[in-house]
């Protein structure tokens, strides 16, 4: 470690944010970091995101500032395993995602709400367990994968459906929500499938008086939305970056130190850095939960 590192030292066990902001631009300093202004400038040699403007962690060795390094010993100390407490660091991040939008941006909701998420890939499924894990009293999952459909289940889902297998009973997913939570509609819809222009539809017939719409997929289409729904229904719509400040990647820890999520049922195939191909390969069959690289 370097010299002026202070609370880091040789042997320990940590993960990493993957966003390297700077701490002094005007986002920063207001508290907005995954908003810095450096971030996406890869001409930038001192910050960005790892994996985009800098190199990833698919290395031996990784250089970091000790501001974006979180210890994660609880964890160890609760799997006793440094394979699988490694395991679980390395889906701090995915995990600080979800818990980001849902409860920093949108400030969460109350216990007992119903929870619609929208795509059960990573993030989703992260959305899944923190959403259980917060008291909803039902989730609700959309997917079409077969493999992330069952992983929904495992991560607390209380109903999965699959959109496209609604579609050739001529029901729509929106339908289905109602069905389920008697009429009322959802507290909280969470999109995290990168297709709002599909979605979005659906979330405004079944908007409970009072949800919240929490966008954290990543589209590039632009969605037409009714705004006299959002009044009349006093709906608030949320847009989620990111996963750094707010205490997020410790609070992400001591859940799963604490058992309250285990988010390493998602990993579903391991591959060793020298395999790192084949992995590549295996993700472009879209037939996993979560695929994991170790040196």
């Amino acid at each position: 470690v370097g010299s002026g590192v202070k609370n880091i030292k040789p042997g320990d066990m940590v993960t990493s944010e993957e966003m390297l902001w700077c701490g002094t631009c005007d986002a920063c300093r207001y508290g907005y970091v995954n908003h810095c202004v450096r971030l996406n400038d890869p001409s930038d040699t001192e910050f960005g995101e790892l994996g985009f403007t800098h190199d990833g962690a698919m290395a031996e060795y990784v250089v970091v500032r000790e501001r974006y390094v979180w210890k994660i010993d609880a964890i160890r100390e609760a799997v006793s395993s440094d394979e699988k407490a490694f395991e679980a660091g390395s889906l701090v991040e995915p995990t600080s995602v979800s818990y980001h939008a849902m409860f920093n941006r949108a400030g969460g909701f109350k216990p007992g709400a119903y929870v619609v998420i929208w795509g059960a890939g990573p993030i989703g499924l992260a959305a899944i367990a923190l959403a259980k894990a917060a008291g909803a009293g039902k989730v609700i999952a959309f997917e079409i994968s077969p493999v992330r459909k069952e992983l929904a289940k495992v991560m607390g889902a209380d109903y999965v459906f699959d959109p496209i297998e609604l579609e050739k009973k001529g029901v729509e997913p929106w339908e289905r929500i109602m069905d389920v939570t008697s009429g009322e509609g959802a507290d909280m819809h969470v999109e995290a499938a990168g297709a709002p222009h599909v979605i979005v539809p659906q979330m405004l017939k079944s908007l409970a008086v009072g949800a919240k719409i929490v966008q954290i997929g990543r589209a590039p289409k632009e969605v037409p939305m009714y705004l006299e729904i959002l009044q009349v229904r006093r709906v608030q719509v949320f847009g989620s970056q990111g996963h750094s400040g707010w205490g997020t990647f410790k609070n992400v820890i001591r859940l799963m130190a604490s058992g309250k999520i285990n988010m390493t049922k998602i990993i579903t195939s391991r591959f060793k850095l020298s395999e790192a191909l084949e992995a590549f390969e295996r993700g472009h069959k879209r037939i996993d939960g979560k695929i994991t690289i170790k040196p």
